[in-house]
């Protein structure tokens, strides 16, 4: 994420574990999680927006 680029707060469900956490997302999709740089506490770093 740049700085000045426009993104979302929002909930994201990994697709491991079904964890639910703080995100964010930025124009190209990517999400990121936010205050957990590695990823999920189980280890997976692939995540959906939960709606």
């Amino acid at each position: 994420m740049t700085r000045g680029e426009e993104r979302l707060k929002v909930a994201a469900q990994c697709v491991a574990c079904a964890g639910v956490y703080a995100a964010w997302q930025v124009g190209d999709g990517t999400v990121s999680l936010i205050g957990m740089k590695e990823g999920c506490s189980c280890g997976e770093t692939e995540f959906r927006v939960v709606q």
